[in-house]
């Protein structure tokens, strides 16, 4: 692979020369025009990248994205470079999200717009919860209101879809989204992933868990292992939102509004 600064006055490349196949904006933001073979693993990529332009950084700090922020991976690489696509060499998942759990704690709104997309990769995910990025994410969920709230309520809906990392969850925090969800003045916004949130939670059951469950007596669910998040269910979502008296009525309202997209979430049991 070769890269070489682009020409700003779009001078064509000499007889004979490779034809590149990708630009690539460093962090810096300089562009360079970039050959990239693509037999060669993104890893390889991201190494030649560095090797050509001089980072002294280890390779393994980087990653590539395209214009649209969807990290290059093997599986679609070949598709990035048949496609022109311009790249950017931007901070690895696993770079990213330490630095995001770090950024939590001063509410940028920035960050968790960001979140919101980063957490559904995997492998940022699982550097963000070990880095103490689900504490930090719950903190910021006590503490926001408006689009901050609406933001950080978003990235953990999105981390649940994972089936590990958010079994430290507890009756306090279910507690807390009930009570948004129940709070008139919460908006739409905020209103939408606090809803999807106690749904995940409900079907968090212990009898719903994959593989084999631990033994239990016949009148009471299966025993979850330690970090699974199959301990919830209903009756543990139920024994938070019965606190809240006005819950019932609040939902059905916005049920009955014209928001049609509250609506996919209606089977949140409220009684």
């Amino acid at each position: 692979m070769s890269s070489n600064p682009s020409n700003a006055n779009g001078t064509q490349a000499r007889p004979g020369a490779l034809v590149p196949t990708n630009n690539v904006t460093t962090i810096d933001g300089l562009t360079v025009r970039a050959r990239i073979d693509p037999t060669l693993t993104v890893d390889d990529v991201v190494k030649q990248l560095c090797i050509n332009l001089k980072i002294k950084e280890l390779p393994s700090n980087f990653a590539l994205r395209d214009e649209t922020d969807e990290l290059v991976t093997n599986d679609n690489l070949r598709k990035k470079i048949k496609g022109k696509l311009n790249l950017k060499l931007v901070n690895s998942p696993t770079r990213e999200a330490r630095e995001t759990a770090n950024k939590l704690h001063q509410r940028n709104k920035l960050t968790l717009f960001s979140l919101q997309k980063y957490i559904r990769e995997e492998q940022f995910a699982q550097e963000f919860i070990n880095h103490n990025g689900l504490q930090e994410l719950v903190a910021v969920i006590y503490d926001s209101n408006g689009n901050t709230l609406a933001y950080a309520l978003t990235v953990m809906q999105n981390l649940m879809e994972l089936d590990y990392g958010w079994s430290s969850l507890d009756d306090n925090f279910i507690l807390k989204v009930v009570q948004i969800l129940s709070s008139p003045t919460s908006l739409i916004n905020v209103c939408r992933p606090a809803t999807a949130i106690l749904k995940k939670l409900v079907e968090a059951d212990p009898m719903s868990a994959p593989g084999p469950q631990l033994a239990s007596s016949s009148r009471s669910p299966p025993t979850a292992p330690p970090g699974s998040v199959y301990r919830y269910g209903f009756h543990v979502v139920f024994e938070q939102m019965r606190k809240e008296e006005k819950l019932l009525e609040t939902v059905v309202n916005r049920l009955g509004s014209a928001d049609t997209a509250m609506a996919q979430y209606r089977h949140v049991p409220l009684s």
